[in-house]
């Protein structure tokens, strides 16, 4: 019973360490940086009215393809646009996962809402895989509170915010010690595909990292390779990679 309820309270502190603890933190922090933004949460999109209608469009388009199969069979060509022959969307900035969430949301909130609630989760996930990756280094709660911090609060991630949707979706951290796969071989699987060519690469090492290794990841196109424990190198080569 005493080895139970042990079992219990760890799943607990686990849950509330590398979960509760972080989206609470940045999602409360996200609500101070941006006061009274919330108080509009249900009112106006938070966006401009330029770019950032676009991205709207954007969800409400693939939220009516997933909705509508039989009358629209892809989200990446429409005739809403550019009628009567309709354009292509591949390259355009239309973010299916955002896209793909809003049809989810919207089964339960106006898209408004959901537009809104999108920006949010962007700023708090971003926040929180920074967290996870900060922790797995240093084992330190606060300095990974502060890191998922400088990450999802920079300028940039502020700058794209008010237009942008396509942008401020930084949710890209990938490798956490993948048994089944290393960070080189994901990237190079992800380089197999030409549109994916240019997606930059960050790839975070430390002292008992082998040289092998290393002199590997750095001949990857578009990456870089950085040490754990250089922090202002790493802020300056992701504010150096990001578009």
């Amino acid at each position: 019973m005493a080895s139970e309820s042990f079992k219990v309270r760890e799943v607990i502190l686990n849950g509330w360490k590398y979960f509760a603890l972080p989206v609470l933190f940045f999602t409360i922090t996200f609500i101070v940086l941006t006061y009274p933004l919330i108080l509009s949460f249900e009112t106006h999109f938070f966006t401009d009215d330029g770019d950032g209608l676009m991205g709207v469009w954007n969800l409400w388009w693939v939220e009516r393809v997933v909705t509508h199969p039989i009358e629209y069979s892809t989200f990446w060509h429409t005739d809403m646009l550019h009628q009567p022959f309709g354009i292509t969307l591949l390259g355009h900035t239309l973010t299916p996962f955002n896209g793909l969430l809003a049809s989810l949301l919207t089964r339960f909130m106006p898209l408004l809402e959901a537009h809104n609630l999108i920006v949010i989760f962007s700023f708090v996930m971003s926040g929180l895989t920074a967290y996870w990756l900060g922790y797995y280094f240093s084992r330190s709660v606060f300095g990974s509170l502060f890191a998922g911090w400088l990450f999802t609060f920079s300028a940039y991630h502020f700058t794209h915010f008010d237009g942008h949707l396509n942008l401020i979706t930084l949710v890209i951290i990938s490798d956490f010690k993948y048994d089944e796969i290393s960070g080189y071989d994901f990237c190079m699987q992800i380089r197999e595909t030409a549109n994916y060519l240019d997606i930059p690469f960050i790839f975070i090492t430390d002292s008992s990292t082998d040289s092998a290794v290393v002199n590997q990841l750095k001949s990857v196109s578009n990456s870089a390779v950085v040490d754990a424990q250089d922090v202002s190198h790493i802020a300056n080569t992701i504010e150096k990679m990001l578009p």
